[in-house]
């Protein structure tokens, strides 16, 4: 199984995932854990106990995915890909609590902003 590492920072208000050499992308056939850890200025705070993780439009069918569960007191996000029947291009939003505020990867929902969203790329 391939082991994918994410880091996740703040900028600005929001919360964002160094995805920039392509560790997001999994090829067709490949079963992959997907790690994101809280790091720099995000590592005093922790990805929120109820809704740390959520799948935007549209979601994931087949889904490939397990449940993304919770490590490390809140610092680290784990799901399974098992990427076999699910291409595409799966987008999402994290939340986080860090020194009392809250943040997340995006501010908006509408359709534009997801262009810009963190996502999976199941090849």
């Amino acid at each position: 199984m391939d082991i994918v590492n994410l880091n996740v920072t703040l900028n600005g208000d929001n919360l964002e995932v160094d995805d920039a050499g392509g560790e997001n992308h999994i090829e067709h056939g490949h079963k992959a854990e997907i790690n994101w850890y809280l790091v720099l200025e995000g590592a005093s705070g922790s990805f929120d106990a109820h809704d740390f993780f959520e799948w935007l439009e549209p979601h994931p069918r087949p889904d490939p995915f397990s449940t993304p569960t919770l490590h490390d007191h809140g610092k680290h996000i784990r799901i399974i890909d098992d990427n076999t029947n699910a291409p595409g291009i799966w987008n999402y939003m994290l939340r986080a609590t860090i020194n009392n505020k809250h943040y997340s990867t995006i501010t908006t929902l509408d359709v534009a902003a997801k262009a810009a969203n963190p996502n999976i790329k199941n090849n």
